[in-house]
């Protein structure tokens, strides 16, 4: 007998208590995209490959891998650029230009050393070929990237574009 009060007690007192409606998920991320507001942050991290064509005195990228996960970025700062050789990487959210990246040149690497006088000197040395990776904070429906060369410190051209 105890037990069915027990039973009826929490019942009622169920029944007594405010129910929120619940929205389905979908109702959600059709009104974050009605209203603007992105439904999730996503990262892209890409791989991809320089090559020098000895022949045409052109370098070629290739993009290797392209990886798209959700996340949130802290920082995009690829750090100082020390040379004249170098890639600008300009990201595309949406058709609108988002982010901008500059990072050394991949075919071109900088070293440092002591010379025969003891002193530290920097030596640049040409590849024919490197890999590098590149990650951007995507917040549109549709992105791409777009990265141009700049060789001796002169604007060359543009080497890839392509969709994230």
């Amino acid at each position: 007998m105890k037990g069915i009060i027990c039973i009826v007690i929490v019942l009622c007192f169920l029944s007594c208590t405010n129910h929120k409606q619940v929205t389905s998920l979908g109702a959600i991320e059709n009104k974050s995209i009605q209203s603007g507001i992105p439904t999730e942050d996503r990262i892209a991290f890409v791989t991809l490959k320089i090559t020098a064509d000895s022949v045409t005195r052109t370098n070629e990228i290739t993009v290797l891998e392209k990886t798209l996960n959700t996340g949130h970025l802290k920082s995009n700062n690829a750090g100082a650029v020390r040379s004249n050789n170098y890639l600008t990487c300009i990201l595309y959210n949406d058709s609108k230009e988002e982010d901008t990246i500059r990072i050394d040149h991949p075919l071109f690497r900088v070293y440092e050393y002591k010379n025969e006088k003891n002193e530290m000197s920097v030596k640049e040395v040409k590849n024919k070929e490197a890999e590098f990776f590149l990650r951007f904070q995507l917040k549109g429906k549709s992105a791409s990237v777009k990265i141009i060369e700049t060789l001796n410190g002169v604007k060359t051209r543009e080497l890839i574009t392509f969709s994230l």
